[in-house]
């Protein structure tokens, strides 16, 4: 199995989408339509392709215990919805940036 992995702290969150396929090229189209979607925002994304027996994201944490601290997201959706509203301002910070 094959893992695509995509890591970004936004808000003090750690975020990771989380694709599993056995077709090398499917993983790389994915990647593609990722950085295709992510190309226009200001954050800094961690990509990571690596090989497990498994798809879940739970065999990647057994096999390497650094992804454990991320929240997975498996839909891509999803993951971009999370990382555009935790990238958002708040009032407050805005209104503490005014100020100063």
């Amino acid at each position: 199995m094959i893992q695509l992995v995509e890591l970004v702290t936004v808000d003090n969150k750690d975020l990771a989408y989380h694709y599993a396929s056995d077709n090398v090229d499917e993983v790389f189209n994915q990647e593609k339509k990722f950085n295709e979607l992510t190309k226009n925002i200001s954050l800094s994304f961690s990509s990571h392709i690596i090989a497990t027996k498994e798809a879940s994201f739970d065999s990647l944490c057994k096999k390497d215990p650094y992804f454990k601290q991320f929240t997975s997201y498996q839909n891509l959706e999803s993951f971009m919805e999370k990382v555009k509203e935790k990238s958002l301002l708040t009032d407050e910070e805005v209104a503490g940036y005014l100020r100063t």
